[in-house]
């Protein structure tokens, strides 16, 4: 009996050692500091502690995840608006465009009007052409907000209806990349054909954007074709009697701008912003009487 004993304690250490090694073997050398005489439940805890404390990637994960939490908080930061409640509209639309600038479509607005003879409201999507830029001694003579360094451009045709309507407009400009929202409430004014003579300074403009249409749009206005009109079996998809882009066939210059092309400018009075992020909102109203805007925070 006692020898039957000993061949068996002589057999289990013989293979526990055998073990060890081939553990070693696969790079478990964890295993090897595990004395014999631990129970499983032991064994295996003393052996996730071992593999915890001597993993060399524990430190370097953790220097990445800090890294990461630092690189989102200053992206966090980077990204949010400048001090909201001190800022007027005219100076937060300008940080709003920069961060939109390189965004196909971003300079798309939607123009709101009413039909004076149905009383109902149109809106249509409308491209942005900048801000209108005026002498320091320009006089205005629109009748409309005396602060020059808000007037947005744009252009139309004479023949489309928005022309027949109300002069009170309203703008409508979403920024998606920053969620923010500008209404831009105002009086509109259309210089070009027989108002193109009124003030010296609106036909210069009028002929300065004429110029910077692209030959595709510029050639749109001497189209034949009236915009909003019923087409015909005889409506031309492709007027023949314009000239290609607009343009002088010998000399390659633009040609002057027709009766039909439009310098359309929106002279704000009333603008609500909106910022999503932020769940920020401001009105800022002009003055006439100050020639002034000022602001006050709403309710978002």
């Amino acid at each position: 009996m006692m020898l039957l004993r000993r061949l068996l304690m002589l057999y289990f250490s013989i293979t526990s050692s055998a073990l060890t090694r081939n553990i070693g073997v696969f790079g478990l050398t964890a295993f090897s500091r595990i004395p014999l005489s631990l129970s499983t439940s032991s064994a295996g805890q003393n052996f996730c502690e071992a593999k915890m404390s001597n993993s060399p990637t524990t430190a370097a994960e953790a220097s990445d995840e800090t890294t990461h939490t630092r690189d989102l908080q200053q992206q966090d930061t980077k990204d949010k608006d400048p001090e909201l409640g001190q800022k007027s509209w005219r100076s937060l639309i300008e940080i709003s465009m920069a961060r939109s600038r390189k965004i196909r479509g971003s300079n798309y607005v939607q123009l709101a009007t009413v039909d004076l003879e149905a009383m109902e409201p149109r809106c249509r999507t409308v491209v942005f052409r900048g801000f209108q830029k005026f002498p320091a001694d320009h006089k205005n003579n629109s009748g409309a907000c005396d602060d020059l360094s808000t007037v947005l451009k744009m252009c139309t045709d004479a023949r489309s209806r928005k022309v027949q309507e109300s002069p009170a407009g309203e703008i409508v400009w979403w920024f998606a990349k920053s969620s923010e929202q500008y209404r831009m409430r105002g009086k509109l004014l259309y210089v070009g054909g027989q108002n193109d003579g009124d003030d010296p300074e609106l036909s210069k403009a009028r002929k300065e954007l004429w110029g910077n249409l692209s030959d595709p749009a510029r050639e749109s206005f001497f189209d034949q074709n009236v915009p909003g009109a019923p087409t015909t079996k005889t409506t031309a998809t492709n007027d023949e009697s314009a000239p290609a882009g607009g343009r002088d066939a010998s000399a390659g210059k633009p040609l002057p701008p027709p009766d039909n092309f439009l310098l359309m400018l929106l002279f704000p009075h009333h603008v609500d912003y909106l910022n999503l992020k932020e769940n920020y909102r401001q009105v800022d109203t002009f003055s006439k009487d100050e020639s002034s805007w000022s602001f006050q925070q709403v309710n978002a």
